[in-house]
């Protein structure tokens, strides 16, 4: 005997609307944050860009924070997660920031968007989750939008490839360590230590590298900063109003914006191929989520 659904209270619906709302600004904010450091990667060394990123952002969070606050920053259960997640947060950045500036904004989202897919095979590895013959069928069509994309020799694959792909993997890592400390840690120690902690550790690495950036140059700092402050800020208030499950497929609007700037600001015109893949791991990605929805509400 089948039951009838079960309508949401308009309090629900209105409530996903607003975290609906909320990711779209994020990937927004996201694509002005990876179109912002690709201007500024065009004369400022990557290592130091990424120091002043964060460092812009862990000002801004000392700033807009009381200092009673401070102290729920470095209040966490496991420490060394919290640790290591930013970590791989670091990674994603620094190879992003290598990889933008020769690439095409929506090449670089593009491989980003694989990340669903790593995540999966991370979680049959480490979390020992089940995947079905469908899901594995959506991960190897979005590898396939990768090829069709780059359409790689084994000798001809660029640099700044390899730095995109190493940014997904960490990125993906960062998902799934994220997903691993949300039961246990505050959404404030959650988003504001690593910037913090990126912002500290990264002094040794970055100081040799420092030099006046231009005053251009300087403002895309200030925006990358700003706008990634405020773009994790909004990814975690629209978790709290909606599911991960509704939520997700939003991220997939990113590559829109990022064809938008990527042609305002430097005149890239993504080619046919590059279309045609980002389309592709878009499809397999969706079809992905949904399949992670069903097995959810089975």
């Amino acid at each position: 005997m089948n039951s009838a659904p079960v309508s949401r209270h308009p309090k629900q619906q209105s409530q996903e609307l607003r975290g609906i709302a909320l990711i779209t600004g994020t990937f927004m904010a996201f694509a002005v944050l990876d179109a912002a450091a690709k201007y500024a990667a065009m004369t400022v060394a990557p290592l130091f860009l990424v120091w002043l990123r964060f460092l812009v952002q862990a000002a801004l969070i000392l700033v807009l924070t009381r200092p009673s606050q401070w102290k729920a920053i470095v209040t966490f259960k496991r420490p060394a997660m919290q640790i290591l997640r930013s970590l791989f947060l670091v990674g994603a950045t620094i190879f992003n920031f290598f990889a933008l500036r020769e690439l095409q904004l929506t090449q670089t989202v593009s491989i980003l968007f694989c990340a669903p897919f790593v995540v999966t095979i991370l979680g049959v590895v480490l979390l020992k989750e089940k995947v079905g013959l469908h899901r594995w069928g959506a991960i190897i069509v979005g590898f396939c939008g990768v090829l069709i994309i780059f359409r790689p020799g084994i000798t001809d694959l660029p640099i700044e490839v390899i730095y995109s792909f190493i940014t997904m993997l960490c990125y993906s890592a960062y998902t799934l360590t994220t997903r691993m400390l949300a039961p246990t840690e505050t959404t404030t120690s959650m988003v504001y230590f690593p910037a913090l902690f990126v912002s500290i550790i990264m002094i040794p690495f970055a100081l040799p590298h420092a030099a006046m950036p231009s005053n251009d140059a300087i403002i895309a700092i200030l925006v990358a900063g700003i706008i990634g402050a405020l773009g994790h800020w909004f990814h975690t208030a629209a978790h709290k109003y909606a599911p991960a499950s509704t939520l997700a497929p939003y991220m997939y609007i990113e590559i829109i914006w990022m064809i938008i700037l990527g042609y305002i600001l430097f005149s890239d015109v993504p080619d046919i191929y590059t279309l045609v893949g980002a389309l592709v791991i878009c499809a397999s990605g969706l079809y992905l989520l949904h399949r992670e929805r069903q097995n959810q509400s089975g």
